[in-house]
């Protein structure tokens, strides 16, 4: 990335502007996503995993637009500090357009999202036919809860998802390798940021299928996780602390159902 600087004095409060605009959107957006998944929570919980019947197209569809939502609702606020050095990379680039740059770096970081939604949804509905998250099958549930927990706790001690996590909690080292000019550009960034994300995420989103996918505490909590995972400076510690507690409960849960 070569810099072409237009730091003016007369610039700062355009930048400064820009970040406020940044921030202020995709926390709406956020808070929009949050509250549309509370609304839509009553309906949605009595389809998964209640009973055994089998999911008409509605619900299937309901289920496929609640990970669309939670989605934005956990991972935007995860990526509005790489935003907001791609609008000042922009603007530093002599980008009049930055806002325009980060709208299409959100939508390009988003639709590689889009897939693994596709694939939660599917896993949730074939998980739900073979009666696996159904309460009244408690040593299968339990089975597949501790199967998912030994898996995350895994990744998270894994060498790929410290790589990912690295990458994500240095954006200045993302725009400086991966930098493309024009909105084209930023959607192409979004994207790649976007895939680093899905594979540093994947394991603890996927959890959503046993704790429940319309349980707004555990949304929190995981939201929270990626994020401190990501912003705060002992990030990888908690990551492998995590992982260590994973890998405990699963085990505890395996010997449980097997006993």
């Amino acid at each position: 990335m070569t810099a072409r600087a237009v730091s003016t004095p007369a610039a700062r409060p355009a930048a400064g502007r820009e970040r406020v605009i940044i921030a202020a959107t995709l926390a709406a957006a956020t808070l929009l996503g949050w509250i549309a998944l509370q609304r839509a929570g009553p309906g949605m919980r009595a389809m998964p995993g209640m009973d055994a019947s089998p999911w008409t197209a509605r619900e299937a569809a309901g289920a496929l637009a609640m990970w669309m939502l939670m989605i934005p609702a956990m991972m935007l606020p995860v990526v509005t500090p790489v935003v907001q050095a791609h609008a000042t990379a922009s603007r530093h680039h002599g980008g009049e357009d930055a806002l325009a740059r980060s709208g299409a770096f959100v939508a390009g970081y988003l639709a590689v999202w889009v897939p693994y939604g596709v694939l939660a949804a599917a896993a949730q509905w074939a998980l739900h036919a073979a009666a696996l998250l159904a309460p009244t099958r408690w040593r299968p549930a339990a089975l597949l809860t501790a199967v998912l927990l030994l898996a995350a706790g895994g990744f998270q001690l894994a060498p790929l998802k410290h790589a990912c996590l690295e990458r994500c909690r240095t954006p200045l080292g993302f725009l400086l390798t991966e930098w493309r000019p024009r909105w084209r550009g930023a959607l192409v960034m979004g994207a790649r940021h976007g895939g680093t994300c899905v594979l540093c995420c994947w394991a603890i989103m996927a959890l959503m299928l046993v704790t429940g996918a319309m349980n707004l505490v555990w949304m929190a909590a995981l939201t929270l996780l990626a994020l401190v995972e990501q912003l705060a400076p002992f990030g990888h510690r908690l990551a492998r602390a995590v992982g260590i507690v994973m890998l405990g409960c699963g085990a505890w849960m395996l010997l449980g159902a097997l006993a």
